[in-house]
Parts: C-alpha cells; structure tokens; sequence
C-alpha cells in the first residue's frame, strides 16, 4: 500500500530543507525523504558563504578558451573529464550558446535579484528559528593577486553596481590593514559589506529539527527509486522504505534530480559536479571576514574556532573519489593570499 501525504519533498540539503519549511508555514503538511542523511551531501561540505556579490554565472564570454587551458593543468581549478557521453555533450552545447555578453546581462541581473532575496530570507529566518549555526552578516573580500586580475575585476564590479551590489575598491596596504591575515603585497581588492557566511551544516541540521517539532515527517535512508507517471500527472513515488502518493512533490535532489526526473515530461539539464573543502580546527590565524581568492577560484569562510577553504569543479560524473592532487593545489593557494598558513 502507499503512504498517502500533502507534500513530498525529495532531498535533505539546504533547498529542500528550507522548502519544507516554507512549505509548513503555509500551512501545508510536508513529508521529506533523503537517500542519506540530512545535509550529507553538498550542503555539509560547501563553503558557507552567502554572497550576492557573487553574482556572475559561469558561462560568460572567454570562459570556454580559459577552462581549455585549465583541463591542461592538474592542479587547476576547472577539470572535465574526457569520455564519450551525449548528455555531457548536449550540456556543453548549450554552456557554449551561452557565453556571450548578452546572456551574461541577463543572468546577472536575474542572480543578483535571486542571491538578495536568499539573504534577506536568511537574515529573516535564523533569528526567528533560533538557528545556532554561526551566521554574520559582516562583508567579504574579493582578493586579487596580479594588476590584470584585479582589472577585471574592477570591470565586474560596476556591472554588479549597476545591478544594486555596491563596493568598496581598495589596496592591498588597505585591505591588510583592516584584516591583518592578509598579505600585504596582494595587488588590491574589492570589499562587499552586504556579504554573510556561516557554517552550512549547522544551518541545514539545525532547521531540519525544526521540522521535526513542528510535526514534519523526516525520512532518512529513504532513497527514490522511481517516480511513476499516470496521465501527464505524479501517479506513485517508488522508494526504498515503501511508496508514496503525494498531492505535490518538489524534487530538490540536487545532481540526483535530473535522472530522478527521466519520467517527468521535461528535462532538467543539470550534471554533476563536484568541489572540495578542506576544514581546520584552530589553525592559528585569526580571519574575521570571509573571502574569494580571485586567481585561485577559491573562498575561505572563518567559521568559529574553524577555517574553511573551498574550491575546484570537476565535471566528472556521479564520482565521488577524491582527487588529492587538486584538494593539496586549493590547500597551498591559501599561502598566496594570507599569512600564518603553511
């Protein structure tokens, strides 16, 4: 017999946690099932920032010439692993379409509108939940290393500007002298004072108990193995503790989703892709902003007593090994940009 329920929710990271959530405050009755844990995916590892000023999408124009040289080195932040595969193709087919300056505007602008409605709701929902998970709301740094780095993005900047993300320009002396950790000989940066951080697992985990009290059905090592359609409509949702039937589903399983939706009459055109983080416990610095290593495609986020440094993309299919190589490259390049870390 299936479970008959309200809402079902496929996915315990920080989307579709914080689905539910809304979900239940609108009065509707959720149900969420998750493979794992919660949060024992993305939302456990990633870097924990909450960065409006991070507002351009990764197709723009010149990127495809750049990620050509970047799959020629090992230790780079962009890798795709060669293999013969048409969905990887099609996908790559469309990035290309997408690389040009008008659709660059475009995405701006409709990022910058999605990234500060995210952190208005954060700013909304931590204190009224009570979520113990390190959140503050001080700035960031964008860091830049070379003149011509530091060039572009200047560039960025005013068309964030133009869009409602201001800035603050400033030398490396400058920024070394408002956050000592930072070496002074960087060539300068840019400082976003509406920028947030916090740790992401705390978040997710914290409002996942929420749920819970406030009556939500919580389902871990509930994997979907199908989802079954009847008429153009969800008729049954197969999983590995039994079916559901469910007046509304939203399938928010991250990479999971796209082969998740195979029934579905639309495609999601969304592949995996995989980052590192690597997490110190009291490394003898003392970060008190977060911030983006611009050459190094990297961002620190100071969490608590912990630093956290997060970076690279792989596109290499649902594998989740990990490359040593690349996380030790994401490790050093910290050195580039502070001091006391070796």
């Amino acid at each position: 017999m299936s479970k008959e329920v309200d809402v079902l929710v496929i996915g315990g990271g920080v989307i579709g946690v914080c689905a539910a959530h809304y979900l239940l405050e609108s009065g509707r009755q959720v149900t969420l099932v998750e493979r794992d844990t919660v949060c024992s995916g993305c939302s456990h590892g990633n870097s924990g920032l909450v960065v409006p000023s991070h507002s351009f999408p990764l197709p723009i124009p010149g990127v495809i010439r750049q990620g050509l040289k970047w799959m020629l080195n090992p230790e780079s932040p962009f890798f795709i692993r060669p293999r013969f595969d048409l969905e990887l193709f099609a996908w790559l087919w469309k990035f290309a379409a997408a690389c040009n300056h008008k659709r660059m505007l475009q995405s701006v602008r409709a990022l910058v509108r999605l990234s500060q409605a995210s952190i208005e709701l954060y700013d909304e929902l931590i204190p009224k939940e009570q979520l113990d998970c390190g959140y503050e709301r001080r700035g960031s740094f964008l860091l830049y290393r070379t003149p011509k780095g530091l060039e572009g993005g200047l560039k960025e900047a005013r068309l964030l500007h133009e869009n409602g993300i201001t800035h603050r320009s400033m030398t490396g002396s400058e920024i070394h002298e408002m956050e000592p950790v930072i070496r002074p000989d960087i060539t300068g940066g840019l400082f976003f004072e509406h920028d947030a951080f916090m740790n992401p697992a705390e978040f997710v985990g914290a409002l996942a108990e929420r749920l819970r009290h406030k009556d939500a059905k919580v389902q871990e090592q509930t994997e979907v193995l199908g989802i079954e359609i009847d008429s153009g409509k969800i008729k049954r949702i197969r999983t590995s503790q039994g079916d559901y039937k469910a007046q509304q589903v939203v399938l928010a399983a991250g990479s999971w989703s796209s082969p998740l939706a195979g029934a579905l009459p639309f495609k999601l055109p969304v592949l995996p892709a995989k980052g590192y983080s690597v997490t110190f416990d009291n490394p003898g610095i003392k970060l008190t902003y977060p911030l983006i290593m611009a050459e190094a495609k990297a961002g620190v986020n100071p969490m608590g007593s912990m630093i956290r440094v997060a970076g690279t993309l792989e596109m290499t299919g649902f594998d989740l090994s990990i490359n040593m190589r690349r996380v030790k490259a994401v490790v050093r390049s910290v050195a580039d940009y502070l001091n006391g870390i070796e």
